[in-house]
């Protein structure tokens, strides 16, 4: 049986990926989007304060060409 920190972090990976799924669909990319969800493993922003926090919740998308 999985511990809570582990359900905790797949859930949120879960989520990552449907955020950026309905992200590249809205701007036409899915299919041809790589989608690279990190979920709370990897925080941009201190999450220590509610701002971080706020910030922590982004979609980054990179543009190659």
């Amino acid at each position: 049986m999985a511990t809570p920190i582990v359900l905790v972090t797949v859930c949120n990976i879960r989520l990552a990926e449907r955020h950026a799924t309905v992200v590249a669909r809205a701007l036409g990319i899915l299919g041809r989007a790589t989608i690279n969800p990190v979920g709370s493993d990897v925080l941009p922003h201190d999450n220590m304060y509610p701002e971080g926090r706020f910030y922590s919740r982004t979609i980054e998308i990179e543009l190659a060409h």
